[in-house]
């Protein structure tokens, strides 16, 4: 019986290499500088190493990444901010974006991503910027729905609102062009590790009762950042691993249905390793992919990997199987590695519901 089973698994792992070899995959995420970012790369490093190579494409954020995962051939998944979905969601009298809220699917959800809003010293509440000149994100940015929404809930009116990506907003904050500038990232965000007290910026406090009823409240804690002394309220959305309906009956969506799932699987078995503080971004210690979110569908693609029998963890450190000369042997050997430790970590499942809050 045990033959039968180690049989088995070889098959099964054959086979799911030569799907993935046939489909280009891609992730597609953020600036450099953002956490969205680095996600992408610490995913694509893990399913490297079951065989599966998935390119991390840099974006201006979720507006381009929903457009890519609609129209990119071989670009799969993508992050998402948890307000831009429910930006989308609420205009269901517009055909556009209800046939785009149709196809889209949920992988899990990830992390929270806090609301940075770094300014002038004069600047000191979110009140301060009307009459201002405010950096509110690129257009097909995140961070634009995120900065407009905030400021029409608060009533906030500045005198400019330039839509600029990050880089430039936070040169053209220090060279006197702007008062301010938006960015959600999941802190902490590389862009602001370029920051110096010499700089003479802060993070301005995001304490408004209109918008803490739109979003939950956050921090950003004292020393995330080398040169930021003290705790700062604000906001935050959810970061969300996103795909599109891949139901359709064609070699292409297959491909890519199989590929969702078998990198949802990955991701899932392994989440335990990407919280290493060696390995991942310190943000997937704060990943829940049971978390409740806003009403979307569950990608069946990720459910199917996850739910299925072929498992991806990671062989043990402590294994001996690079001792073995033989590749056959080498290969019963991680072969029951991997049995083994299936037998204490089983995949985690896909949950969704609905929340008040844009998370």
């Amino acid at each position: 019986m045990r033959i039968a089973t180690l049989i088995f698994y070889f098959m099964v792992l054959g086979l799911a290499s030569a799907r993935a070899d046939s489909v280009q995959t891609a992730v597609t995420t953020g600036n450099p500088a953002g956490t969205y970012f680095r996600f992408g790369h610490d995913i694509a490093d893990l399913a490297a190493h079951f065989g599966i190579q998935v390119e991390v494409q840099p974006s201006v954020g979720s507006l381009e990444n929903i457009e890519a995962m609609l129209h990119r051939h071989g670009t799969q998944l993508g992050i998402v901010q948890s307000d831009v979905l429910d930006f989308i969601a609420s205009f269901s009298e517009d055909q556009e974006l209800r046939s785009t809220a149709a196809r889209m699917r949920m992988v899990f959800p990830l992390y929270a991503e806090e609301v940075h809003l770094l300014a002038r010293p004069e600047i000191v509440k979110l009140a301060d910027l009307a009459g201002k000149r405010v950096a509110i994100g690129a257009p097909n940015s995140g961070t634009l729905v995120t900065a407009t929404l905030l400021l029409e809930t608060a009533g906030v009116d500045p005198a400019e609102e330039r839509r600029i990506d990050t880089d430039e907003a936070l040169e053209a904050l220090r060279d006197g062009q702007v008062d301010a500038m938006f960015y959600v990232a999941g802190r902490p965000a590389k862009l602001f590790q370029k920051v110096t007290a010499a700089d003479g910026l802060h993070f301005v406090p995001i304490t408004e009762p209109a918008v803490r009823e739109l979003y939950p409240a956050a921090s950003i804690t004292s020393g995330t950042y080398a040169w930021q002394k003290e705790e700062v309220p604000t906001v935050a959305v959810r970061a969300v691993l996103m795909t599109y309906d891949w139901s359709k009956p064609t070699r292409y969506q297959r491909g890519a249905c199989d590929v969702v799932g078998r990198v949802a699987r990955i991701v899932a078995d392994n989440l335990e390793h990407l919280r290493q503080s060696d390995v991942g971004h310190s943000k997937w210690r704060d990943v829940d992919l049971k978390a409740n979110l806003v009403n979307w569908k569950p990608s069946s693609c990720a459910e199917e990997g996850l739910n299925g029998p072929v498992g991806y963890v990671l062989p043990l450190q402590s294994t001996d199987c690079g001792d073995e000369t033989s590749a056959i042997r080498r290969k019963l050997c991680e072969v029951k590695e991997r049995m083994r430790q299936e037998r204490h970590q089983p995949a985690a499942s896909l949950q969704s519901g609905s929340s008040a809050k844009l998370m």
